[in-house]
């Protein structure tokens, strides 16, 4: 390596007729002893340093002196007495004199040219022309990458597709890092010409990091084709290895980037990863990937050309063909990310055309399965009309057989009674019989009705009152008080309050109105609460002065309370005989 700087240092010297000796120092004071060769001094990495300069030529014309590369702007320039001409890159020397000397302070070593910059003379007229030529390349391919950034930001406010914005961050990483190479980011922005240039050669860590997420996203690698997707994590993986291995030995001031035993191996387990990853993208189906591998084909050119500059430098004008190169990659990206928008797009129409299609055709078997549902519907509704109206016409049919059969023991017990000679056992069958009857009156009812279960409560009542009168009283006048709600309540019910009515009333037509002028019969009813609430009471003159709790008529009273849980109570007075009884319904 020492071999190729000295001969690069003599060619260098024999063309120019530069006369170079280099010392260590600072700013502060320019040393007094400088050495005659490069190979002679050897500063560390991010050391500052002095070289003195004697020219000698014979020409009275402007020249330009340049201190180093284009990203070398932080040189200051002093002249053969020590003072301060200028800080940059370059330096413009008018002078007639056939020797002329100059100093230039170093603030840190130049990595990429192997820690001493190369100082080269120009002519005034030559350099102007490469310098204009360096700034039209550099403007149009700054601006070119910037018009691309700029697409790809609208693209994924559009899409938010974060392939566009992996390929943003691709190409703002690749046009940072040519803007530093030929100092455009430092005349931007003049703090980066502080930072010594080995922190800025990691920065091409980021390209390849972003190019390598652009590569999962461009092809869904993740769903598409799963082990290219661990192939280039698996790079992701050494790249950040990479990174954080160059940036330790940078702080103990070891550049390996620019060293052969870190190049070679990194550049061959670049190229397995590489292999591996495109040999499994080449299975997909899809014409996207033919832009995809054209423009990596491309990019491996240009960085093969970038890694072998960055290493001899033997290859003029290199940087120029590794930015046309990268011009034409990303060119070709686009295209290829057009083409994949394209096909985005018709696999949008495509997925909207079929779900338009299923959306017909699950309304056509919705309309379908609607109709036969409501055909089963109707026909089921007619069958269950078809069976309640059978139950229906049941129900009134056995409402009609049990009034008939209750008719007949009717008939079967006034025959009964005709036969009896006992007046005692007369009475008792005609009392059972009225209860027969008060049964029979509900079933009657619900026959002669639309409502087979429930009864209508004040309606039942006031029929059984007039036939008690009729067939105990001999249809003699009663005045009657009736306070009933009209209510319906089940005909189970019904039976029950029939049955305490037929015996209240008996008793009080039996005992009460016996040779009464002027008898009056008082019943309200109330309903509340779920309960319903008698209260039943005579003007009767004959009542007897105790009620018999033995006999049927109370017991019966008594059991019907007991099973609808309610409370009996009764008061007999010289106004008459009062019941008031309480149960639920």
């Amino acid at each position: 390596m020492n071999c190729i700087l000295l001969i690069s240092f003599l060619t260098l010297q024999f063309e120019n007729t530069l006369q170079l000796q280099y010392a260590a120092g600072n700013k502060d004071s320019i040393p007094e002893n400088f050495l005659p060769l490069p190979n002679d001094f050897n500063p560390e990495i991010g050391e500052s340093y002095w070289v003195k300069i004697e020219i000698s030529s014979a020409e009275e014309k402007p020249f330009v002196i340049q201190g180093g590369k284009w990203y070398m702007r932080n040189l200051i320039f002093y002249n053969h007495e020590g003072e301060y001409l200028k800080k940059g890159n370059h330096i413009i020397v008018d002078s007639k004199d056939t020797i002329s000397t100059f100093y230039i302070y170093y603030p840190f070593t130049d990595e990429k040219s192997a820690g001493i910059s190369q100082i080269t003379k120009f002519d005034l007229f030559e350099f102007m022309e490469t310098k204009t030529k360096k700034d039209i390349v550099q403007a149009c391919f700054q601006s070119i990458l910037i018009f691309l950034i700029l697409i790809s930001i609208f693209f994924y406010f559009q899409s938010r597709d974060k392939v566009y914005i992996y390929y943003g961050l691709y190409l703002f990483s690749i046009m940072w890092f040519f803007a530093y190479q030929y100092g455009l980011l430092g005349s931007a922005i003049p703090i980066f010409n502080k930072i010594s240039p080995m922190w800025f050669w990691l920065f091409p860590f980021t390209i390849t990091l972003f190019y390598a997420l652009f590569t999962i996203e461009y092809f869904n690698l993740k769903s598409v084709e799963f082990k290219a997707y661990k192939v280039i994590k698996w790079g992701i993986y050494y790249m950040f290895f990479l990174f954080a291995l160059s940036t330790l030995l940078y702080v103990f001031r070891f550049d390996v980037q620019h060293s052969y035993f870190y190049k070679i191996p990194t550049i061959t387990i670049e190229f397995i990863l590489i292999g591996a990853a495109l040999f499994r993208i080449t299975k997909i189906k899809n014409k996207i990937k033919n832009y995809y591998l054209v423009g990596v084909f491309i990019l491996l050119i240009a960085s093969l050309g970038g890694q072998l500059y960055s290493t001899s430098q033997s290859m003029d004008n290199i940087n120029y063909v590794i930015q046309a190169g990268l011009i034409l990659e990303v060119f070709i990206l686009s295209l290829g990310l057009g083409v994949r928008v394209d096909q985005i797009q018709k696999n949008h129409s495509a997925s909207s055309k079929e779900l338009i299609k299923q959306l017909k055709l699950n309304e056509s078997l919705q309309k379908e399965y609607t109709s036969k549902l409501e055909k089963q519907v109707n026909e089921r509704t007619k069958s269950l009309l078809k069976r309640t109206e059978e139950n229906e016409m049941l129900l009134k049919e056995v409402h009609h057989r049990v009034k008939n059969n209750l008719q007949v023991i009717i008939s079967l017990m006034n025959m009964q009674e005709r036969r009896m000679k006992s007046v005692q056992m007369q009475q008792m069958l005609a009392s059972t019989k009225n209860k027969v009857k008060s049964i029979a009156l509900i079933h009657e009812h619900l026959y002669h009705h639309e409502d087979f279960m429930d009864i209508q409560l004040d309606e039942y009542i006031k029929n059984l009152i007039q036939m008690l009168i009729i067939n105990i009283h001999n249809g003699k006048e009663i005045q009657l008080f009736l306070e009933i709600p009209k209510i319906k309540i089940h005909f189970e019910k019904a039976i029950y309050i029939g049955l305490i009515l037929n015996e209240l009333t008996t008793n009080c037509i039996k005992y009460g109105f016996e040779n009464h002028n002027n008898p009056e019969l008082k019943i309200d009813i109330s309903e509340k609460d779920s309960s319903i609430k008698m209260n039943i009471r005579d003007n009767g003159k004959n009542t007897p002065s105790n009620v018999d709790k033995t006999g049927l008529g109370f017991s019966i009273i008594q059991a019907i309370v007991e099973k609808n849980e309610g409370q009996f109570s009764f008061d007999q007075d010289e106004n008459g005989f009062a019941v008031q009884i309480e149960m639920k319904m």
